[in-house]
């Protein structure tokens, strides 16, 4: 940092607005991993004027992917798409086939939050293909695993192929963030097709590595307890790993981390016939997303408190109502692992 500010002393006295958008790009993504993320945001905005200054096509682009950075980082996700969406745009038009393999995926990553499932899919397969074709692993790496965040929604099958072909790249890299990242999915799918004894094997391998970092907890801490929280057998361990989940929440983490773990802590608190906690966890999820509503909080939030009202017991036509919308929803947008407890529910009605 001190060296980026000799830097924009020097370029700032001859109006090197090129030279001064690199500056404050760099400094953004210094201040990106410290999980500095309000500066983060503001160092790219003024990377993203100097950039336009110096009409540097290349780095508008870049700046436009850092800026979608922030705004993902904040939880902000109909933001963070349009700078994403706007990076592919502008990456795609000038032939920066670098910078598109390296946010189309994110792209698509927001999508998801849209509940836009086929759009998200589509984006990690061409990231992956794009970045495999002009040798980028790590693009490549982010675009498979974040296939993975998608298709733990509907296809654990399809989902354990794209974690394992993360891995395999995150291991050839050296980098045990993704490597815990996909193990945690792997754990997922596990417990999807019903081998809960697999799950929590990748589960407690996964939650070892990002123990070894605090960097690690505070970028996927939150949602990797949700995750373990799941398929823990004692209900007690389950309860602590919410707790410890919350705290880490509370000491600042990626916006992800917020949308996962709200959502995994409700079903868990489901499961433990918790109904107080569902809700507090569904108000958490609507709170965290107020400032940008997302169909991905909406519903889970809903989903959360109709199952918890039928489970006190109330029968009042208007969650029998309710239960059939969510239904509908969960079925016209793909989102299959959700179906279950919903027809479950009207079943027994």
């Amino acid at each position: 940092m001190n060296a980026l500010e000799h830097a924009e002393n020097d370029a700032g006295s001859i109006d090197l607005f090129v030279e001064r958008a690199r500056i404050h790009q760099l400094r953004g993504g210094v201040h990106f991993t410290r999980g500095e993320i309000d500066a983060c945001l503001r160092a790219n905005q003024k990377a993203l004027i100097f950039a336009r200054k110096g009409t540097s096509h290349s780095l508008e682009a870049q700046t436009f992917g850092g800026l979608g950075d922030a705004e993902f980082a904040r939880g902000r996700m109909i933001s963070a798409h349009s700078y994403f969406d706007q990076c592919v745009g502008l990456g795609r038009t000038h032939n920066f086939t670098g910078v598109v393999a390296a946010n189309l995926s994110m792209r698509g990553q927001t999508f998801l939050y849209q509940h836009q499932l086929e759009a998200a899919i589509e984006d990690c397969r061409a990231a992956a293909e794009l970045a495999a074709k002009i040798r980028q692993p790590r693009a490549e790496m982010i675009a498979a695993v974040v296939a993975t965040y998608v298709l733990d929604l509907y296809d654990p099958h399809e989902g354990r192929v794209w974690a394992e072909r993360s891995l395999e790249i995150a291991r050839r890299l050296g980098s045990k963030l993704f490597e815990e990242i996909n193990l945690e999915f792997l754990a997922r799918f596990s417990a999807q097709v019903g081998d809960l004894t697999e799950a929590q094997k990748f589960m407690h391998e996964a939650i070892t590595i990002l123990r070894g970092s605090e960097s690690g907890m505070r970028f996927e801490g939150p949602r990797s307890l949700g995750s373990l929280a799941l398929f823990t057998p004692n209900r007690e361990r389950r309860k602590g790993l919410l707790n410890e989940a919350e705290d880490w929440l509370r000491l600042g983490a990626t916006g992800h981390n917020y949308l996962w773990f709200y959502r995994d802590a409700m079903e868990v608190s489901l499961q433990d016939n918790d109904w107080n906690a569902v809700e507090k966890y569904a108000m958490a999820l609507e709170d965290y997303t107020s400032d940008e509503p997302l169909p991905w909080s909406s519903f889970f939030s809903a989903r959360g408190r109709v199952l918890a009202a039928i489970g006190r017991g109330c029968r009042d036509d208007e969650y029998c109502v309710e239960l059939r919308r969510l239904r509908d929803e969960a079925a016209e947008t793909g989102l299959k692992n959700a179906l279950p407890a919903l027809q479950d529910a009207l079943a027994a009605w």
